[in-house]
């Protein structure tokens, strides 16, 4: 009898920390790139924005410790190009703190649709030095949901 109660006991966390661990807003990391030596990753914090979200939160990340500097955009991914919804600069050694574009602002400039954070990063404060650009996993911004 105690071996069966301590099974369901067992059972019954598994199938609770299963369903616990799988919710709708899953962060997002994208896989490191290598740009001139340099290798970063690009993090949102969830794949799909409603129109309940207000903010796409995003960071950078890079391994060593060395400063660089950067412009990040949010990106709208068309067939005919990328269309910026927002920028941000800044500098960092190792991580950003989060950073955050208006949902509400991308969407009223460009709707709904398929999205991607763009980081351009550099190795001076004048920009002239680029490293190159490091992306997010493709995001997706809905309208009236």
């Amino acid at each position: 009898m105690k071996k069966i109660i301590m099974f369901l006991i067992v059972a019954g966390m598994t199938f609770i920390g299963f369903f616990a661990s799988t919710g709708t807003a899953e962060a997002a990391w994208s896989g490191w790139q290598t740009r001139n030596g340099y290798a970063a990753r690009v993090y949102t914090d969830a794949n799909t924005y409603t129109t309940r979200a207000s903010t796409v939160d995003w960071k950078i990340e890079k391994k060593g410790s060395s400063k660089l500097y950067y412009t990040a955009h949010i990106y709208k991914w068309t067939n005919t190009g990328l269309y910026s919804g927002g920028s941000a600069a800044g500098h960092f050694k190792s991580f950003t703190p989060i950073k955050k574009f208006s949902v509400p602002s991308v969407r009223k400039k460009l709707g709904s649709g398929t999205y991607i954070v763009r980081v351009f990063c550099y190795k001076d404060s004048k920009k002239k030095k680029m490293i190159g650009s490091f992306d997010s996993k493709k995001i997706r911004i809905t309208e009236g949901i």
